[in-house]
């Protein structure tokens, strides 16, 4: 896993044509959080292995239920019937996909969102406070460095509410948080190298042979619809 390269010591995003040749695919966020947890717990990158996806597998499932919980905050602000939320619920769990219970982001990050979606719809909708503000900020860029397609679905998001509401405190939480992700990436390219934005970035599109079914550009497209 790729947190072991940071349980080694060794860089995160090295060059890819040098032998382990690594395709580190993701924003570091989880990898370091793995590492984290890991050196917490005093699990060995070598040795202790299987406890260390034990618990990944552990944590994703757990923000299967914190998901969920933001899907309830988010129906209780419109005030819908519970029934509706019983409803969404079950869809939600029939459209998961494994990477929910694998060691990977997908499941954290989608939570990150969701709870970037529902102080978003605070601020712009009911409460319109720095608390909102800074949280909405804060989850958004959480999300993007969980897993970087989250920047998608949230430039999506806040383009749809800059055209529907219009206002400069829209257009002011949009700007901030384009403005912060690209100092941060910024950063991270001078931090963790060269090689940073081809692998989360490059990587994703060098499997695209044919247009029509390439997993990535379908992503792309089904996100954007």
């Amino acid at each position: 896993h790729y947190a072991q390269l940071l349980l080694q010591h060794k860089p995160l995003y090295p060059n890819p044509n040098v032998f382990p040749y690594l395709p580190i695919l993701f924003t570091p966020g989880y990898p370091y959080l793995i590492a984290f947890l890991s050196n917490l717990f005093h699990f060995n990158y070598n040795n202790d292995i299987h406890q260390i996806l034990v618990m990944a597998r552990t944590l994703s499932f757990l923000f299967l239920f914190a998901n969920a919980y933001f899907i309830f905050k988010i129906f209780k602000l419109f005030k819908l019937p519970f029934i509706y939320f019983l409803a969404a619920i079950t869809f939600y769990l029939l459209l998961i996909t494994g990477h929910f219970f694998a060691t990977r982001p997908d499941a954290l990050k989608t939570t990150a969102f969701t709870l970037f979606l529902y102080t978003v719809i605070q601020y712009s909708f009911f409460r319109s406070r720095l608390k909102y503000f800074l949280l909405s900020l804060f989850s958004g860029w959480l999300a993007v460095y969980l897993k970087q397609d989250a920047i998608l679905n949230i430039c999506l998001l806040l383009l749809l509410l800059c055209f529907y509401l219009n206002n400069k405190r829209t257009y002011f939480l949009a700007l901030t948080f384009m403005v912060g992700l690209i100092i941060s990436l910024a950063g991270c390219f001078f931090f963790f190298g060269d090689y940073f934005f081809t692998k989360i970035l490059l990587f994703h599109f060098l499997a695209i042979t044919e247009m029509k079914i390439s997993i990535n550009v379908l992503l792309v497209l089904f996100s954007g619809g």
